[in-house]
């Protein structure tokens, strides 16, 4: 559960960029995909996931992992460009 809490405070850090944001994404779809996660925590991991992506997709962690795997790099790319804009100022 301390994973998914952190995964959704770094969701909306203003301390870190979008581009950085991005790099938590590998970690919550490890979380999205354990068993053992209430259905709470899990709905706080795909939160925390629709905040860092800017991506509205369905609770469903072989979505999630799919979209990464194909839109992951294109992402963190079009956040970088986006310059070091943070929480509030995207």
């Amino acid at each position: 559960m301390f994973a998914s809490v952190a995964g959704c405070s770094l969701a909306k850090s203003g301390m870190l960029t979008r581009e950085q944001r991005m790099h938590a994404v590998p970690g919550l779809l490890e979380l999205a995909d354990d068993p053992s996660l209430d259905a709470t925590t899990r709905s706080w991991v795909y939160q925390a996931l629709r905040e860092i992506t800017d991506v509205s997709l369905p609770n469903e962690p072989a979505t999630w992992r799919n979209w990464y795997a194909i839109h992951g790099t294109e992402r963190v790319r079009q956040f970088r460009s986006e310059g070091s804009s943070v929480l509030g100022n995207n």
